[in-house]
């Protein structure tokens, strides 16, 4: 227990920036639930709002990566179909939010539904030409 305290400061002077979105992550929470009380739908609207985010964080991420491989790299492919996978689903994940942005009911289907099936496709596709490359 004693070395669990030292290495958890150790971490956090390393990594200041991901520490203070937690703390203010932490506190944001604290705030809204316990103090204000005000809204009883906050994981609701929490993940309306943090779905697209990773999303699109997820796809640029996968996008900067196939940037920084060469052509010539055997696992470009495979970052190319993950980054269009990705990036498909980050589409869904903004048309899907968008209604319930702005109040509405998401609708059944919908055109996220139609991004989101279209994800599937290069994913699958890849992991199917990197299992035969196996």
């Amino acid at each position: 227990m004693s070395t669990i305290i030292p290495q958890f400061q150790k971490q956090l002077r390393k990594r200041p920036l991901e520490a203070l979105i937690l703390i203010f992550a932490v506190a944001y929470i604290i705030v809204d639930l316990v103090l204000l009380n005000k809204n009883p739908k906050f994981i609701i609207n929490t993940n309306i709002i943090l779905n697209p985010v990773v999303a699109i964080i997820t796809a640029l991420i996968a996008l900067v990566l196939v940037g920084k491989m060469g052509p010539g790299n055997p696992k470009r492919t495979l970052w190319v179909g993950l980054a269009a996978g990705w990036s498909l689903w980050a589409v869904a994940e903004l048309l899907y939010a968008l209604p319930l942005f702005i109040g509405k009911e998401a609708t059944y289907p919908s055109a996220a539904d139609v991004f989101f099936i279209l994800g599937y496709i290069p994913i699958i596709y890849t992991f199917l030409q990197r299992q035969r490359t196996v």
